[in-house]
């Protein structure tokens, strides 16, 4: 996690933190892609753009259930997707 970073860092451990935090952001979206398009909607609204459950249900014609539905099972699919990664890239390093 990069505040757990410390806070003094040579250029090159700022560089290697940096393509880090990079790596995981470019596989979270890669991750994000493979939902199913309903649940990537929501799930973007709420964890990038920091909308409520309310403002999403507002904005989709969702009903409010079905928004804290696709919430909760696209962000367990997410932690899925991410895991699987993880374990591949672990294996690959091996």
């Amino acid at each position: 996690d990069i505040e757990h970073l410390p806070e003094s860092l040579s250029s090159e451990d700022e560089g290697l933190a940096h393509a880090d935090v990079v790596d995981e952001a470019s596989r979270a979206l890669a991750a994000l892609g493979q939902l199913p398009p309903a649940r990537k909607d929501v799930v973007t609204q709420a964890v990038l753009e920091g909308r409520s459950h309310v403002e999403i249900a507002a904005r989709s014609g969702l009903p409010l259930g079905t928004v804290k539905s696709h919430v909760r099972r696209g962000l367990a699919r997410l932690r899925e997707l991410l895991d699987e990664d993880q374990a591949a890239v672990a294996d690959e390093q091996d």
